[in-house]
């Protein structure tokens, strides 16, 4: 049994990721392929432009064979983040490799870059403390305190992923393997639409603009389908930008000492967010006021989503991957169904509400699912109010043999 593992977001699914599916399936014959997916909230700091069940039936119609949730609380926070609570979940389930797209085809530098980070001194942890206190960046912090070798590899934004990966890798599954596939197509932050492979960034600019034709060479069939069904039911995508003023309510009847209390808010940032919000319409003109050198415009993002939803750093920091004990499927075809009976002593698979309520969560358990209820319907909310409920009724999509 060959079992292979995608961390992913699928924002939207495009031909990309269906390449990168179609050259795992090629290149390693996988027995099934488990991928774990960013739920309606991203780690850019944004809602996902359509809901996660239908980027997961994206995914299964693409070749994969399971989809099970990325926790909620991580999904939007920092590739570390991101990265541990991924692997709470594949820590628990029979995985061989976990594979990820690089812009780097050399998988050994990027293997050595992770170690070289994992080994790090006393003097490099406090050089690149001081660094990211300055306002560096996380991947130019990390180039100036470890050289030449990581500011090769960590100039890209997939590799400084893979990067975080594979330190969560040695962290919580120190016996998987990891596996590349050499991304192809425009660059990660390109914004203009290509004829066959462009970013997901110019895809989803193009939603945003109304010119979804624009991208119909570059999403699968059934991908451009679930775009165009997603908009005739709620007439736009989903984004941050609708939630603005919900946020802007937040903040003006927040005391500075409750934002301060918001996960990742440190050196007063708090007192800037009241002293702005009144002034301001929308959310890329705020967040252009409240930049400062301390805080990029990504980080901003997710402070500001950690406020709307209410993530306070006392609560983040009792939070334990290694805790988690039960997977939210999202979709699965044949062996996808086979892989769930196979590891169902392992970790509990959780495929509606009710389910929730046949084993004793732990503590970061209760959370997730508190969490993950409560942000979804803030996710539909943005799109229509009558929708909040969604994340209570929908079940997971079952791919049958022959459909």
């Amino acid at each position: 049994m060959k079992n292979v593992a995608i961390i992913a977001e699928f924002n939207p699914f495009h031909n990309g990721h269906s390449y990168m599916i179609e050259q795992l399936k090629a290149q390693k014959n996988p027995d099934c392929i488990v991928i774990v997916m960013s739920g309606n909230f991203v780690q850019r700091g944004d809602l996902a432009i359509i809901d996660k069940w239908r980027r997961a039936f994206c995914a299964i119609q693409a070749g994969a064979n399971l989809v099970i949730e990325l926790p909620a609380p991580f999904a939007n926070q920092n590739a570390q983040m991101f990265s541990e609570g991924a692997f709470g979940i594949l820590s628990k389930l029979n995985i061989d490799h976990l594979c990820f797209g690089t812009e780097s085809s050399d998988l050994s530098s990027i293997i050595r870059t992770a170690k070289m980070i994992n080994c790090e001194s006393k003097e490099q942890s406090d050089h690149l403390n001081y660094l990211l206190k300055k306002g560096h960046s996380y991947p130019k912090a990390l180039a100036t305190v470890f050289g030449d070798l990581a500011e090769d590899v960590l100039t890209k934004p997939n590799n400084t992923l893979a990067v975080e990966y594979l330190k969560a890798m040695t962290k919580f599954s120190p016996e998987m393997k990891p596996y590349n596939i050499h991304r192809i197509g425009a660059d990660y932050h390109s914004k203009h639409v290509r004829e066959n492979f462009s970013s997901a960034t110019a895809i989803r600019a193009s939603c945003f603009s109304g010119e979804l034709k624009n991208i119909a060479g570059n999403v699968p069939s059934y991908s451009f389908d679930v775009l165009k069904d997603f908009f005739s039911i709620y007439a736009k995508f989903n984004s941050f930008d609708h939630l603005f003023n919900a946020l802007k309510y937040r903040i003006l009847t927040a005391t500075p000492e409750e934002l301060s209390h918001i996960y990742d808010v440190t050196e007063g940032i708090e007192n800037r967010l009241i002293k702005l919000i009144s002034s301001h319409t929308s959310l890329n003109g705020f967040l252009s006021a409240l930049k400062t050198k301390r805080y990029t415009h990504l980080r901003l993002r997710r402070i500001l989503l950690n406020t709307l939803l209410l993530l306070n750093q006392e609560t983040f920091n009792t939070l334990d991957p290694t805790e988690i004990q039960h997977a939210k499927i999202l979709a699965f075809d044949q062996a996808g169904r086979s892989f769930i009976k196979e590891n169902r002593n392992q970790i509990y698979f959780i495929s509606k509400q009710s389910d929730y309520k046949h084993f004793k969560p732990t503590r970061t358990d209760a959370f997730i699912r508190d969490f993950t209820n409560f942000s979804s319907r803030l996710y539909y909310f943005a799109l229509n109010s009558n929708s909040i409920n969604q994340e209570l009724i929908i079940n997971p999509y079952m791919k049958k043999d022959g459909f």
